[in-house]
């Protein structure tokens, strides 16, 4: 595929423009169409891109403001970020919209598979009442200290906190609940020496399937919002629940067994609950 148009190499250039200007002008029309031809985000610090044109600089004195707005070309609309999602949102939202399409260029964008964690500490705005926010502070402060490295060895990744709340990722499923159990067998072996106040009361759920994963900012989904609903407001203290989709997934384990606990608000699907040792 040609990007020539006729910009660059056919320009009339003025009487007594020197080298340097006209290099940077020829620059700026290649990488403008290089942009517009394929997309263009090649020009991060460290690139081989960026070595040469900073080489280039030094040769033959290219201005650095020239330098500085090649390297701060936006390249954002290229990143599977939350401006890119909304924007394909805004424009199904519009009268007309193919929207079979877009929700399929969504899908391709974003969609991923996931085991979806989602911790809660029991009895958050009691305790807080009763001990003050800075007592809590410093039980989220032991919990992130405790449970984030258990995730890490089960090759979690940490997507979003929220108060006394993470969400977190996990490839596959059978990880998320070795690492789930870890954690509340780490909980329960430091509530042991623990005043009760001073207790991490773990809640505990994991959902599993296909989600929009937004980056490392957020995500949507029906398995992250069973994991949510699940965590927060069905699992009791030292619990792992499973939705219906992660209880299909997690069929052959032989170490642990589950005990129906009914469906939810979300729809009529079966939820578990997991007994471990």
């Amino acid at each position: 595929m040609s990007l020539h148009d006729g910009s660059a190499q056919d320009r009339e250039w003025p009487f007594g423009c020197s080298a340097e200007i006209q290099l940077e002008e020829a620059l700026a029309s290649l990488l403008e169409l290089a942009e517009r031809a394929a997309g263009f985000s090649a020009l991060a610090p460290g690139s081989r891109l960026f070595s040469h044109l900073a080489g280039v600089q030094n040769s033959r004195s290219l201005s650095p403001a020239f330098l500085a707005n090649l390297v701060g070309m936006p390249d954002r609309d290229l990143k599977g970020s939350q401006d890119r999602l909304w924007s394909l949102i805004e424009q199904r939202s519009q009268s007309g919209a193919d929207v079979s399409e877009l929700d399929r260029r969504i899908w391709d964008l974003f969609g991923e598979t996931w085991a979806v964690m989602f911790t809660d500490l029991s009895g958050f705005s009691r305790r807080v009442q009763e001990f003050g926010i800075i007592h809590f502070l410093q039980v989220i402060y032991e919990q992130r200290k405790m449970l984030l490295p258990i995730a890490e060895r089960h090759d979690g990744l940490l997507l979003k906190e929220e108060g006394d709340s993470l969400l977190i990722l996990f490839r596959r499923v059978e990880r998320a609940l070795d690492a789930g159990i870890a954690m509340q067998r780490a909980c329960r072996m430091v509530n042991e020496r623990r005043k009760p106040e001073e207790q991490i009361l773990l809640c505990l759920a994991i959902g599993y399937g296909e989600i929009l994963r937004i980056g490392d900012e957020d995500a949507w989904g029906r398995e992250v919002n069973s994991a949510s609903k699940l965590g927060e407001d069905t699992a009791k203290a030292n619990e792992i629940l499973v939705s219906a989709a992660a209880h299909k997934a997690l069929a052959g384990r032989s170490d642990v067994e589950f005990e129906s606990i009914g469906s939810t608000s979300l729809g009529p699907e079966e939820n578990f609950r997991v007994l471990y040792r």
